[in-house]
């Protein structure tokens, strides 16, 4: 059972930049600059409208908006979402504080090893298998592995060159790219909130760069 509507899910989760802002500010003393705060939460915005219009446009309707009643433990969810967020976070201030005294594929190999045990603890628990043992879905799995530890090794690396702020903030331009592939591979339909969310996304990590780089 979810708590919370998956839409919803995701914006809370990628509150996570805001997060590694704060942290990264308070306990490394990294500032960001106005701009740079304004681009991350413009940002945020265009996540927002991307994955849940309704709750910036309240007039529009469809299969994304979400009825209260059906969801009785909202507040768990959502505290949960923004558990997992925090927790990113602080992830992304541990990796700024390691830098480069440790290889970057470090954190990928503790989190992996840390992950096998979870995941047994979560199987032993639920008795659901793994996985189907069909070649499709094998292949589905190495490509999730593939992407998944070149994708963590790639912001390891930058957290450690960079700051964490405007890097993490970067991350938004997953909802773009899973955008992208809604359409172009399982033929979602495009609406305006998708292209007024992806400008929104992509100009401010344009921004944020910029001022980054100045």
């Amino acid at each position: 059972m979810y708590l919370i509507p998956f839409s919803l899910g995701v914006v809370l989760m990628f509150t996570q930049p805001i997060w590694a802002a704060i942290f990264t500010f308070i306990f490394n003393g990294e500032k960001l600059k106005t701009l740079q705060w304004v681009s991350i939460f413009f940002a945020m915005f265009g996540v927002v409208i991307m994955t849940n219009p309704q709750l910036v446009f309240f007039w529009t309707e469809g299969e994304r908006g979400f009825d209260m009643a059906e969801w009785p433990y909202f507040g768990l969810g959502v505290l949960t979402a923004l558990g997992f967020a925090i927790q990113s976070g602080i992830a992304y201030l541990f990796m700024r504080k390691v830098g480069t005294a440790v290889n970057p594929t470090a954190g990928n190999f503790h989190f992996g090893v840390v992950s096998m045990f979870l995941v047994l603890g979560i199987y032993l628990y639920e008795r659901t298998p793994f996985m189907q043992v069909d070649l499709y879905s094998l292949f589905l799995i190495v490509g999730i592995i593939v992407t998944g530890f070149s994708s963590q090794w790639g912001i390891n690396w930058a957290i450690a060159l960079g700051r964490a702020g405007p890097l993490s903030s970067i991350n938004y331009l997953q909802i773009v790219m899973a955008c992208v592939f809604d359409v172009t591979i399982f033929g979602q339909s495009l609406v305006w909130t998708d292209i007024l969310g992806t400008f929104c996304i992509i100009g401010c990590a344009l921004l944020g760069y910029v001022i980054e780089a100045l």
